[in-house]
């Protein structure tokens, strides 16, 4: 079977084949550009250049399309119109920070948006249109095409009654921590989501090493603090409102997990065995 691309934004998606047969083809591999911030200066009262910190763009990804069956106009133009609803990408393009996919024959996709579309209608007639379009990455890397998981849940520690001596007000709640293991793999870094489901006071997430995020309130029973640190979103939601982390929180901008083996660690104060933290992340790599 020949590959397949495909280009998701909201609920219009589109499939380009690699092979003819299909109503949009794609004519050559794609053409990628990695573009480099760079902070470089010249040599003062010399020759030369001193190199600063280089940080990378999104990748830009050019296709060349075959849109159409060579059989009649109708066809050809009722493809066209598949192909530009992802391009418009309606129900992604006014809300700031949302994002399209493209995924790769491999599975491997990665977060962007639909660029610049034209359309050459000189063969359409005869039932073929051809396109050019850009898709504008969020960064240089391809992910996973499924979400990895691990959680923990927090029980709180054995035991029962008051502890003398006894002050006011009394608490039956007790602080805890629990922890898992996980593995990344991939080829890079790569950047996760952590949802925390209450019932919990002052929770920590923590990968042992690496970060410490930190949000000073409760979490009731039926409310989710959802920490997303990929670098296109950065923020934290309380049941979907933003809120702030403790200011002695990692920055999320150093929340990146290398490969390899890690601890997750929950920690807070409940009374009920209910709360749990879930992380999710995609592998990185640098190529589809």
């Amino acid at each position: 079977m020949a590959g397949k691309w495909l280009v998701s934004s909201g609920t219009a998606t589109v499939e380009i084949w690699e092979s003819s047969g299909h109503p949009v083809v794609l004519t050559s591999a794609p053409e990628i550009g990695y573009g480099v911030r760079t902070d470089d200066v010249s040599m003062p009262g010399g020759d030369g250049i001193i190199f600063g910190a280089d940080e990378l763009d999104g990748s830009s990804i050019l296709l060349t399309l075959d849109i159409g069956d060579l059989l009649s106009e109708s066809a050809a133009v009722s493809a066209l119109q598949q192909v530009r609803q992802v391009w418009r990408a309606d129900q992604v393009r006014r809300t700031p920070g949302a994002v399209s996919t493209l995924e790769a024959p491999s599975g491997r996709l990665t977060f962007g948006r639909p660029r610049r579309f034209s359309h050459d209608d000189t063969y359409r007639k005869q039932g073929l249109i051809r396109a050019t379009c850009d898709f504008t990455a969020t960064s240089d890397l391809w992910f996973s095409g499924v979400e990895n998981e691990a959680s923990v849940t927090l029980v709180p520690s054995p035991g029962g009654g008051l502890i003398a001596p006894l002050q006011s007000p009394l608490a039956t709640t007790e602080t805890s921590d629990r922890s898992t293991a996980f593995t990344v793999t991939g080829e890079v870094s790569t950047c996760g989501i952590y949802e925390v489901e209450g019932p919990l006071i002052d929770p920590v997430v923590e990968v042992v090493g690496l970060f410490r995020l930190e949000y000073r309130g409760t979490l009731a029973f039926d409310e989710v603090l959802t920490i997303d640190t990929r670098p296109h979103v950065r923020t934290a939601r309380r049941n979907g409102a933003s809120v702030s982390l403790a200011p002695t929180s990692t920055r999320m901008s150093q929340t990146a997990l290398p490969p390899g083996r890690h601890e997750l660690v929950l920690r807070g104060a409940s009374e009920a065995g209910t709360a749990r933290v879930t992380a999710r992340w995609r592998d990185a790599f640098t190529t589809f």
